[in-house]
Order: structure tokens, then C-alpha cells, then sequence
């Protein structure tokens, strides 16, 4: 099998971090760092609406000089975010990164619930994990 043939599923992170998209900005940030993460998934009604980045909070927060009190995700989360199942392929979701310039891809069930995350830093790894094997 060819690397890049792999599913995400195999791979995914599945212990995410979500949030509701009425989460003040100060909880986002202390969610993350207590996590060690760099971004957590916005949800509404169990489906996941956006994504907020560690570089979100502060070119739309901190460098704005905005209260993290009084800033709800939904106002600076990235909107439509694209998702991907856990039977795409590591090359479709590599392809999905470079083509739209993003580095987190939310991982989707058939009902749209959240079931993972992967991140380009994941790619990485699992293809220096995988090339090992071969």
C-alpha cells in the first residue's frame, strides 16, 4: 500500500477539543493552553460550524486590543469550515490542506458529529512514521 493511501481514521487525532460557538474568547485560550493545543472546533447543535487558531486570537483579539471577556467564538472563528470523513486518504487530505492554505482539517461521521482532527503537524509525523517502515 501506498503511503499517502492510508485513511485519516487511522490516524486522526480523536481527543479533541470542541467548543460552543457562544465559548468566550478568555476560555478558548485557557482551554488551549491547558491542552497544549493550538485550536479548538467550534460546534452548534453537534456539528461543527468553525475553528478558532492560537494565530486567531491574536490577530483578532489581542492585537485589536478586544476584551477575551466580551469576544465569543462566533465572532472571530473561520467560518465554513472544511471537513473531511475518516475514510479520506492521507493524499486527499494533504491535497485539501495545500489547495485551501489550511493547516487543521475537522474529522466528520456520517451524522456530521465530530469524531477527530487532523493537522498538518499530524501529516508530518505520520509520514516520517510510515517512511520508517519502509
Amino acid at each position: 500500500m501506498i503511503i499517502y493511501d492510508y485513511k485519516v481514521g487511522d490516524f486522526m487525532t480523536k481527543n479533541i477539543k470542541a467548543v460552543d460557538e457562544k465559548t468566550n474568547i478568555l476560555d478558548v485560550a485557557r482551554t488551549m493552553e491547558k491542552f497544549g493545543i493550538g485550536s479548538v472546533v467550534v460546534m452548534k447543535n453537534n456539528e461543527p460550524v468553525g475553528i478558532i487558531t492560537d494565530t486567531d486570537l491574536v490577530r483578532k483579539v489581542i492585537a485589536k486590543n478586544k476584551d477575551p471577556k466580551k469576544v465569543l467564538t462566533r465572532d472571530i472563528m473561520t467560518k465554513n469550515v472544511i471537513t473531511i470523513t475518516p475514510e479520506t486518504s492521507l493524499r486527499k487530505a494533504s491535497a485539501i490542506m495545500t489547495a485551501n492554505k489550511i493547516r487543521r482539517l475537522p474529522v466528520i461521521d456520517k451524522k456530521k458529529g465530530l469524531v477527530g482532527i487532523v493537522t498538518e503537524t499530524d501529516l508530518t509525523r505520520i509520514l516520517s512514521q510510515l517512511n520508517q517502515k519502509f
